[in-house]
């Protein structure tokens, strides 16, 4: 049986931390660098549900990988070995149209 309450206290706990976060990015870029919002409470709202929903694909991927692991040893080297890929495909750390034809 899966105990909801921990996976609850975890997006509950991590949901108020993300939305605090996306808040004080946005008031520092407010105050800070003088940022315009161009539709202002509607753009802020759009964020924090962007956030959201940032929450729940990270936080699902999370416990997915933790949940292949057998032991905390062994997340890191399995969260590396799906997201590895991504980056290199998606031109984080290069140019896409460097990459060899068959991957672009």
């Amino acid at each position: 049986m899966i105990d909801f309450t921990i996976l609850f206290g975890q997006g509950v706990s991590r949901l108020v931390i993300v939305l605090a976060q996306a808040l004080v990015i946005l008031g520092m870029g407010i105050l800070v660098y003088n940022f315009q919002l161009i539709h202002g409470i509607t753009t802020v709202l759009n964020i924090l549900f962007l956030s959201v929903i940032g929450l729940v694909a990270f936080l699902g991927f999370g416990l997915f990988v933790s949940g292949l692991s057998n032991d905390e040893n062994t997340i890191a080297p399995v969260a590396n070995l799906i997201v590895l890929p991504q980056f290199l495909v998606a031109g984080t750390f290069f140019p896409i149209d460097v990459l060899p034809q068959w991957t672009q």
